[in-house]
Parts: structure tokens; C-alpha cells; sequence
């Protein structure tokens, strides 16, 4: 064999030996390569050259709201950023408020406004860019007044709502008003609605969950009666006197109680109770069969004639003659008759939509009915009130409604009575009507803290609710 052909053999078997491997018949054996992609020393990669990773950059952000000390319609915001870096290089952050940069804390007006950041390392690498929206809206307090008249609600020029005696705004015509103040980040705000010698002042401490609107309901302090035998007198209205207690009775003509009075432990705070049925006239049954004593049809007639007669004093339709089969199914008034002593009174006083109410007519010694005549029918008048309303006593006028009050009682309603009357039944519909509470309680502290300069107190005001 030549020289030659001893080369092409050896190098054959070289080859074959590359596939085949030495002394074996195994599969040939695939390199280890590094990150680096060469090939493993040895095929260990264990052995494999360390190469630390590329250095990354994030960022973080957060932006705070701080109202304290600030004025509307500005806001201090805090914006805190940080960067970080994988390798541990130093960084710097760049943030910017709607594209212009900042650093720290910034004042900003109400509204949306974009924050950004974006960290640097030493090395100049660079993050993402992070980004929020801030929206900065003042806390703010929003109501509505509108105030009672005898023939409708109106709101009169010149009214502010002044709130913790700081901030204050202008009522707008529809009695709407708005105000961004540091006092709703409170949990309760003294409002105050003023301006107007035509409106009682109303003053309200409102709880948080009413400051994103809430009405409140007033009155006009001179109340011209419009109609019935009073039509065209005026009666200059005080919450004082309608509130004021007449010993030994525990209320006024308007009732308010003191929160121990109705099952509570609190006795210096007060809740003002204001009612009226949801509609009328208020239907009116003789109930014979529940009385205990002999009822005439002349009696009865009687009866029908003093209620008539407190129609035609109020100028309204309160009272309807109606039967005892439908004051049962859908309320009214029932009136029985005997010698139980005289009262009248309506059912569940405290819940303001009344249903129902009760008049008893007392005998006399000799057995008839004397307070049913023309003579002595302000009794039964008296007790019809009571079933009208929440209506109590008083002996801050010449009323129907006197209790204790060592004078002669006038035998039918006053005009006073008759305006009083009224202002509850028309507060009650617009506090139904507007879903609210804030009404009589809080003339009577408007007139209190201004009108009087007596101190203000402590009220109870029951929230719509379940009312």
C-alpha cells in the first residue's frame, strides 16, 4: 500500500471513529455552551465564564391630596418618586405635572391633572415612564333652601349659606348652593342659611353622610292666612313660642322631646317631631258601638257641625263625615263617646305620616254631651286638633289649644292656631316631598342664635330614612 493510500485510510477511520465513537457504538455527545454562547470548558457548565446581567432601571410614584391650610380652588399635592437600579448605580428622578417638571410638592387647581416620572442611572440607563391621573376635587358641602309659605315655597333674594362661620356662598335663585370648604372633611358642619328678614335664619348641624346634598326647609316669619274666617290677618310667627312648654305638659303647641323622653338616656338633647297624614280631609267615623254610653242622632249632628265649623275657620278642608267600615280598612280619625274624659291624640306621634288618630267625647255630670253644642264646642274642637297632628299646648297666645293656663279657653281656633296649623302641615309636605328633615328644628335654632341671642341647643335631627 502507498503512502498515499495509508493517509486516506487513517483518515477514514478518523471520521469514523468522530461518529462512532472509541471502543463504543453510543450517540455522539451534544457541547454545553455558556450564556455567551461559547462552548462549556470540559462541556461543565459549571465551568462557564460569570457575566452579570444588563442593569435595568423602575421607577415608583405616588401623589397625595393636603387640603389643610389651603385656599379654593387650589390644593397642595405631595408626589413622592423613587428609582431603583438592578446593578445598585445611583439614580436620579425626573418628575413632571402635566409635562412641566416639579419636585416635591406642587399647588394644583381643581381638575385631572397627569403625573409622570422617569429614573436615570449613573450609567445612563433609563426606566419606563410611569404615569397617574390625579383628580383633585374640594371637599364640599351641597344644599338647597326653600322656604314655606301659606299658598306656596319660594326663595327669596339676598340669602348666603355661611358654614362653621368661615366660608360662606350665595344661595343661587332656585335656592341651590355650593360650597368647597375644609369644614366637609369633618364629620358634622354647623350651616347656616341668613340674609333675609322675610325667612326665619336656619341653623343646622349636618352629619357627613348629608353633605352631598341636602335641603333645608324654611319659613316665612310673617304668615298671611289666605283663606277662611282668619283670610287676610297675619300673624308674625316665633319658633320660640310654638316650642315653648307649658308646665306641667312636657311640649309646646309644637312638640319636641328630649331623647329620654322617647326611651333614650340622653336628657339634654332634643328631637322636634313634624307631622301631618299624607293627605286630605281626614276621614272622621262615629264609633257608637265602642262607646259606653247613649249617642243620639242629634248628638251625632252635633258632632258633624263642630268639625264643619273648624273647616270653615281654617280655610281647608280637614275633616270628611265618613263610616266606620272605612276609617277601619284605610284610617282616619275615630271618635267615641263617653265619660272617660275628654282627649284626642294621633297614633304613632313620632313616625311624621300619620294614618290614623282618636277622639273621645266626655259626658257631662247630668249624662249628655254638653261639649258638642255651640256653647262649649271648643272642647271637642281642642281634641279634634289633637287627632289632626302632632299638636300639643300652649299658653304663648290666646288658643284654642290653652292648657293650665289660669284663663278663660277661647271656644273655637285663633287665628295663630290656624297659621301654626298650617306651617306644620306645609313643612311636613316639602320635607316629604324634598326627602329631608332639616326644617323646623332648625328655625328654631336660627331664630334662637340670631334673631334672640339665646343659646343654641342640642338637636337630634332623624335622617329620612325609614321616616
Amino acid at each position: 500500500m502507498s503512502r498515499m493510500q495509508r493517509f486516506i485510510v487513517f483518515a477514514i477511520a478518523t471520521a469514523v471513529a468522530l461518529f462512532t465513537g472509541c471502543g463504543g457504538g453510543g450517540s455522539p455527545v451534544s457541547p454545553v455552551r455558556c450564556s455567551d454562547g461559547s462552548v462549556a470548558p470540559g462541556n461543565d457548565a459549571s465551568r462557564c465564564p460569570v457575566i452579570p446581567p444588563p442593569e435595568t432601571v423602575s421607577v415608583s410614584l405616588s401623589a397625595s391630596t393636603n387640603f389643610v391650610g389651603v385656599t379654593y380652588p387650589m390644593a397642595r399635592v405631595t408626589i413622592t418618586a423613587s428609582g431603583q437600579s438592578t446593578t445598585g448605580k445611583t439614580v436620579t428622578v425626573a418628575v413632571t405635572v402635566d409635562g412641566s417638571p416639579v419636585n416635591g410638592s406642587v399647588m394644583l387647581p381643581e381638575g385631572n391633572h397627569n403625573i409622570c416620572a422617569t429614573a436615570t442611572s449613573s450609567s445612563g440607563v433609563k426606566s419606563n415612564e410611569a404615569c397617574q391621573v390625579l383628580a383633585i376635587t374640594w371637599p364640599e358641602i351641597v344644599g338647597r333652601f326653600v322656604a314655606a309659605t301659606p299658598t306656596s315655597e319660594y326663595v327669596p333674594s339676598g340669602l348666603w349659606a355661611v358654614v362653621e362661620e368661615t366660608d360662606s356662598v350665595r344661595v343661587n335663585p332656585d335656592g341651590t348652593f355650593n360650597l368647597h370648604t375644609l369644614s366637609a372633611l369633618k364629620d358634622t358642619a354647623k350651616v347656616v342659611v341668613r340674609g333675609s328678614n322675610e325667612v326665619f335664619p336656619t341653623l343646622a348641624r349636618v352629619e357627613k353622610k348629608y353633605f352631598a346634598s341636602f335641603v333645608q326647609i324654611g319659613s316665612v316669619r310673617n304668615w298671611t292666612i289666605p283663606t277662611g274666617t282668619y283670610a287676610g290677618q297675619t300673624v308674625a310667627l316665633s319658633m320660640e313660642k310654638a316650642y315653648k312648654e307649658t308646665p306641667p305638659q312636657p311640649t309646646g303647641f309644637f312638640p319636641r322631646w328630649k331623647l329620654n323622653q322617647l326611651g333614650g338616656t340622653d336628657s339634654t338633647t332634643y328631637a322636634y317631631l313634624v307631622g301631618s297624614y299624607t293627605s286630605y280631609p281626614v276621614k272622621v267615623a262615629a264609633y257608637k258601638m265602642r262607646s259606653n254610653s247613649l249617642f243620639s242622632t242629634e248628638d251625632e249632628a252635633k258632632l258633624w257641625a263642630r268639625l264643619s265649623e273648624m273647616n270653615q275657620t281654617m280655610g281647608f278642608n280637614l275633616y270628611v263625615q265618613s263610616d266606620t267600615t272605612s276609617v277601619n280598612a284605610t284610617g282616619g280619625i275615630r271618635v267615641t263617646f263617653g265619660n272617660g274624659g275628654a282627649g284626642g291624640m294621633v297614633d304613632n306621634e313620632t313616625k311624621g305620616d300619620y294614618i290614623s288618630g282618636m277622639v273621645n267625647i266626655s259626658q257631662a255630670n247630668d249624662g249628655t254631651f254638653l261639649i258638642l253644642t255651640s256653647q262649649y264646642g271648643g272642647a271637642t274642637k281642642h281634641e279634634g286638633l289633637h287627632a289632626s297632628g302632632p299638636i300639643h299646648h300652649t299658653c304663648q297666645w290666646s288658643s284654642l289649644m290653652e292648657q293650665n293656663c289660669l284663663r278663660n279657653l277661647p271656644n273655637d281656633l285663633q287665628p295663630e292656631d290656624v297659621a301654626y296649623w298650617h306651617l306644620m302641615r306645609l313643612v311636613r309636605g316639602l320635607e316629604r316631598k324634598y326627602s329631608t328633615r332639616f326644617s323646623l328644628a332648625q328655625m328654631h335654632q336660627g331664630e334662637r342664635a340670631f334673631l334672640l341671642g339665646l343659646p343654641e341647643d342640642k338637636v337630634s335631627v332623624f335622617g329620612p330614612e325609614g321616616w
